[in-house]
């Protein structure tokens, strides 16, 4: 359609609406007809004008789609997202980041959490959370409707969150549509990747609810570094090459002549050697 044209010969398309909603629908994919529906619902005052930005908007989402999930191999990769709005930060795991070849850039970054837990990232981050899931059952009593299409169809299934979105992200990809499954229930909230189930579920005969942030740091690396911090620089001296010689030949003579000469010794005097073990003994007992 050619609406800058026509407005160009004057005409009043402005009051169009209706009449160019309309046609353009009908040149729509069923996916994109269907989500632009649901985007308006009974909203009977949409414009022109919102149906541009709402396809400009898909056309953007789409775009990054295939900027985030593209990797250098020119393959796609369906990952599990955590949406988070209590979190300051975005996270993506290292496993992620090597698959799609993305350049990382060293960063120090400290994150608190449960019971003023403190961990410290450098810049990997191996795990973000545990696996999440729910039971099959669970997810038939919510009675998602056929016709929403879910950003994660298997969201109900165990596996690795791969990324975390936080609040800088979180409510920019939120649309303004719900869907309230019932009392007790969570609700479907619409997103520029789709329909997500966010809220609370009901589980049934649960025995035990475990919450827990562990933070590992291995007691021996951290010794290692404190002794690394702690020790003084030591600079490896330089020798000329004729001192080199010099030390080679001391090395190989001078010292292991010595020993030698005790060992002549041990051999022919046994109590002497006894008594130079016994002394040894004590000296590295009292040195621990």
């Amino acid at each position: 359609m050619h609406v800058r044209a026509l407005k160009a010969l004057q005409e009043p398309v402005e009051h169009w609406d209706t009449v160019l909603i309309y046609i353009l629908t009908g040149k729509l994919d069923g996916k994109t007809r269907r989500d632009w529906e649901i985007h308006v619902g009974d909203d009977k005052n949409s414009t022109f004008k919102d149906l541009i930005e709402f396809l400009s908007n898909r056309c953007q989402i789409l775009e990054m789609s295939d900027k985030v999930y593209d990797g250098y191999m020119h393959r796609h990769y369906t990952v599990k997202a955590l949406l988070d709005t209590g979190s300051q930060s975005n996270f993506i795991t290292k496993d992620l980041c090597q698959k799609l070849n993305l350049k990382t850039n060293k960063s120090s970054l400290s994150i608190s959490g449960l019971n003023q837990t403190l961990t410290k990232t450098t810049m990997k981050c191996h795990n973000i959370t545990d696996c999440m899931s729910l039971s099959p059952k669970n997810i038939v009593n919510l009675k998602i409707p056929e016709c929403i299409e879910l950003a994660d169809t298997s969201f109900h299934n165990a596996g690795p969150i791969d990324i975390l979105l936080g609040a800088t992200i979180f409510f920019e990809i939120l649309c303004k549509n719900q869907i309230l499954l019932g009392k007790d229930k969570p609700i479907l909230q619409e997103t520029l990747f789709g329909w997500i189930v966010a809220g609370s579920i009901q589980v049934q005969n649960q025995k035990q609810v475990t919450s827990l942030l562990c933070n590992e740091q291995e007691l021996q690396d951290q010794l290692r570094l404190f002794w690394e911090i702690e020790e003084p620089s030591v600079q490896k001296i330089k020798y000329s090459h004729e001192e080199e010689e010099c030390l080679k030949y001391f090395n190989e003579t001078t010292t292991r002549r010595k020993f030698i000469a005790l060992e002549k010794k041990f051999q022919v005097n046994p109590s002497l050697h006894k008594q130079y073990v016994t002394f040894m003994k004590e000296y590295e007992d009292l040195g621990q």
